[in-house]
């Protein structure tokens, strides 16, 4: 981790885990992102073989972990930005991406929007049972994306029959 760029994400995410620390949950999808983008990053800086492979490889590992244990509809949307990662770096490993600044710049973008993801929850968990708490369940518009990203989400009935 030689370049600025490279720390950004990291800082991003102490402000993101700052926001979002009286939700376990995101602080703990938090610190999976962040090792696995320093655990790739790490491993594209030493030259270890097929990095974008490494990458999907964690990103893939975490994805799963995201899927057997996520509860809210908040979780649905980061494990859907680690599957189009995962399809970035199979696409760079393909050929598919032909420059390398387009390829690490579209896994920048996933990043930081897996961060703010998370930071936002954490902003709207405090808005609605934080700073604006007034013995009413939800506060303001802050309570109706806290009610649509806060919920449960539900499997379908095949997957609950199948348990």
């Amino acid at each position: 981790m030689e370049h600025w760029y490279q720390w950004a994400p990291v800082g991003g995410a102490i402000l993101a885990g700052w926001s979002a620390w009286r939700v376990p949950r995101a602080v703990t999808w938090l610190l999976l992102l962040m090792l696995s983008f320093v655990l790739s990053t790490l491993w594209w800086d030493w030259g270890g073989a097929y990095p974008s492979m490494f990458g999907a490889a964690t990103d893939f590992i975490i994805a799963l972990i995201m899927l057997r244990f996520k509860r809210n509809k908040w979780e649905d949307a980061i494990i859907a930005q680690y599957l189009v990662m995962i399809l970035i770096d199979i696409m760079w490993q393909g050929g598919a991406i032909p420059e390398h600044y387009l390829y690490a710049v579209s896994l920048e973008v996933l990043n930081w929007t897996i961060i703010a993801t998370i930071g936002i929850q954490g902003l709207l968990d405090r808005g609605t049972y934080g700073w604006a708490h007034s013995r009413r369940r939800r506060a303001g518009a802050l309570g109706v994306a806290r009610d649509y990203m806060g919920k449960e989400s539900r499997y379908p009935r095949w997957w609950q029959n199948s348990e």
